[in-house]
């Protein structure tokens, strides 16, 4: 006997694929590679065979919908509009497709209280996510301050750190530095915080123009003890890199390395690739890249002592711990390409790197 018949004759009127148990596995994997056009076919296939699709099916749809890339909001609300009854769930998974799409996540997060339905912290947090991709500040804090906090069942709870961040990026991707720090001294500041927490706060300064509070930000977090992670440093370093301002960048991968991250290749291009050629910063860019490696490797700290003069009022210094990590022959040669383009050429910055790179065994220099 067959798997079709055995099916059919086990449970009358319902053919093999049509129960949600056999068709999930498929589901799920079309999930989580975003592909909905897919997933809404396999639905129509089952409804076609006879079968149910519950509200989790439809859910799941939209979920595919979400997590395509870009994210399909048009084709989510187009499902949403062919459910029977959409439940909550059905809803926030069509508010995460509207990704940058404020006003259609705010349109459908109206339309959960217009059919009774519980607008708990996730399809808050969803909705407000969409606000801070888009950088709508004062809706996401108005839409915060207006919506009370419950769970997907209607029951009050405490904000949740997603919450919170999701108001707190939105301040922060519109350069909004005062409004964030309000709100998290109102939200956040009594633990409800994480490293997104304090990125948003860093990124709101940045995005500001307040680099050097930005900097003076992460210091203080690190000494603290706050939860940061390399998104915030890297976000840093980037923005000095922009700028061409190589003590900043120098100053945060000191504060990287000491917060008891690794750097890797991307981060020591960014806080090196000005310095070294910089002629007020390239002798503690050696330093810097001497401290990276095992003692007693490289060129002597004597020969790129750094002098009051080559400090830049305001400059943040931190000590670098010393950790084991050689830079590739790649970035040497990056390195020594940013030296000898400059103008001046800071020779003695390229014989001490030069010096470093032989130390250590990077000798495939294209000098």
């Amino acid at each position: 006997m067959g798997l079709w018949t055995l099916a059919c004759a086990l449970a009358p009127g319902v053919a093999f694929g049509i129960a949600e148990a056999s068709w999930r596995p498929r589901m799920e994997r079309l999930v989580r590679s975003g592909s909905w056009p897919a997933a809404l076919a396999l639905l129509e296939e089952v409804r076609d065979a006879g079968g149910e699709v519950s509200s989790g099916g439809w859910s799941a749809a939209l979920v595919a919908c979400a997590r395509a890339r870009p994210a399909s909001w048009e084709a989510a609300i187009a499902i949403l509009a062919r459910v029977p009854a959409p439940c909550a769930k059905c809803y926030t998974a069509a508010i995460r497709a509207c990704s940058g799409r404020w006003q259609a996540a705010l349109q459908l997060f109206s339309q959960m209280r217009a059919a009774g339905l519980p607008r708990g912290e996730h399809a808050l947090t969803a909705c407000l996510g969409s606000l801070a991709e888009a950088a709508m500040w004062e809706e996401a804090i108005e839409l915060f301050r207006a919506t009370p906090m419950t769970d997907d069942n209607g029951a009050p709870v405490e904000a949740d750190v997603r919450t919170v961040n999701a108001v707190l990026m939105a301040c922060a991707r519109a350069g909004r530095p005062s409004e964030a720090d309000s709100f998290y001294r109102e939200h956040a500041a009594g633990g409800v915080s994480d490293s997104v927490t304090h990125y948003a706060l860093v990124l709101a300064r940045l995005r500001a123009g307040q680099h050097k509070r930005a900097l003076h930000l992460v210091s203080s977090l690190r000494q603290r003890g706050l939860p940061l992670d390399p998104t915030a440093f890297l976000t840093l370093l980037r923005d000095a890199d922009q700028r061409a301002a190589p003590h900043d960048a120098l100053a945060a991968f000191s504060e990287m390395v000491a917060a008891g991250f690794t750097p890797k290749e991307e981060a020591m291009r960014l806080a090196l690739g000005t310095a070294v050629a910089h002629p007020s910063a390239w002798r503690k860019a050696i330093r810097t890249l001497q401290a990276l490696q095992p003692q007693g490797v490289g060129a002597g700290a004597d020969d790129v002592a750094d002098s009051d003069a080559d400090r830049p009022e305001g400059s943040v210094e931190v000590a670098t711990r010393p950790i084991e990590i050689s830079i590739s022959v790649r970035l040497g040669n990056t390195l020594m390409k940013r030296v000898l383009e400059a103008s001046p050429v800071q020779w003695q910055s390229a014989l001490a790197l030069l010096g470093h790179m032989t130390a250590t065994r990077q000798v495939r220099v294209c000098a």
